[in-house]
């Protein structure tokens, strides 16, 4: 029988629920994928995608797409490693990995840095050389209610041993979704004591090698509603990030963009509007490397509820087997359509 890549995941993951933190996994195969795999065969940067346009698209559906509700796509500067979210019953997480070899693209295995309480969240450095990723950090065997920020270097045949990125970064508050720009800076989401809202965007500037006390990053993006999420494009020019709560959104969570201005300042955000948001959450985005693409989760379904229940049964289920049934699914676009859109940010 051929198993689906959804039926391969989901027995992947009830196996791995009850492993301990920071538990080796089996390596990435080198030999590409098994016969009767979905990912055999499959060529090319971003697992052999047509590349997008403006308008967002379902990412390899059936392959990481799945239905499962898949999340947090973080791909290598080259585009031939993807690492992604994927949420587990009893609400748990485990993050995957998939790479492509001479023998093509393997079949994703969980993540060599899985913990019992997988923060996610995975970002690979523009130029390659570090992994970062948020570990809820424990106390007495236990997951604290906050979260910290770590990173693994980039070794001959894979990634070292992963270390917290420590202070002053690494705080008693919340600290997630790493991201990095070209310059080495960091950006992240906290709810530390100066955020204006809940959670605040901040960043810390790498020099000589160490971090600097983290800034927040002002009345541009920050607001006393929430703030989650940061993606800064590459070249430090722009600011994604999303909010459940910012007035002129359109449901859920919202994706925003701000503009670094002429005086180093942050634009007031503007929403990627109803051709990239959805009246479902629309969340997490990630700039590829180049500039060239943004990844994005969103819940959105892709066809009409309603009319699901005119099926017969056993095709409805068939329908909802699948991306585009309201779980997350992983979308990506040409990121032209940031771009287009700092003209309402001078305003």
């Amino acid at each position: 029988m051929r198993l689906t890549i959804r039926m391969r995941v989901r027995r992947a993951a009830l196996v791995l629920l009850a492993v301990l933190p920071f538990v080796a996994t089996a390596s990435v195969s080198r030999s590409g994928s098994p016969k009767d795999s979905p990912f055999a065969g499959v060529r090319g940067p971003y697992l052999g995608q047509r590349s997008p346009g403006t308008t967002p698209v379902i990412f390899a559906p059936g392959l990481v797409s799945a239905g499962l509700s898949e999340q947090n796509l973080a791909p290598s500067p080259d585009g031939r490693e993807l690492f992604f979210r994927v949420v587990l019953p009893g609400a748990a997480y485990a993050t995957f990995v998939t790479r492509e070899t001479a023998a093509g693209w393997t079949e994703p295995v969980v993540s060599p840095f899985y913990t019992r309480h997988d923060g996610g969240e995975f970002f690979v450095a523009p130029d390659g050389r570090k992994l970062f990723f948020r570990v809820p950090r424990v106390v007495d065997g236990k997951p604290a209610r906050d979260c910290n920020i770590w990173w693994a270097p980039r070794e001959r045949g894979g990634w070292g041993a992963p270390q917290p990125v420590g202070a002053p970064v690494c705080s008693d508050s919340v600290e997630g979704y790493p991201t990095v720009s070209s310059d080495g800076t960091l950006y992240f989401y906290s709810n530390r004591a100066d955020s204006r809202g809940g959670f605040d965007l901040y960043c810390s500037r790498l020099v000589d090698g160490r971090y600097t006390e983290p800034a927040n990053l002002g009345d541009g993006p920050n607001s006393p509603a929430h703030e989650f999420n940061p993606c800064i494009a590459p070249d430090g020019s722009y600011l994604l990030f999303n909010s459940p709560d910012r007035p002129g959104g359109l449901g859920g969570h919202d994706l925003w963009v701000s503009f670094r201005m002429s005086d180093g300042t942050w634009s007031k955000p503007v929403n990627l509007g109803p051709g990239v948001n959805s009246s479902a959450d629309d969340y997490s985005a990630v700039m590829t490397a180049d500039g060239r693409y943004v990844f994005f989760g969103s819940r959105r379904i892709g066809r009409d509820a309603r009319a699901l229940t005119a099926l017969p049964f056993g095709e409805m289920l068939g329908a909802l087997d699948g991306p585009g049934n309201g779980n997350c699914d992983i979308y990506w676009m040409d990121a032209a359509v940031i771009e287009g859109l700092r003209p309402r940010a001078a305003k």
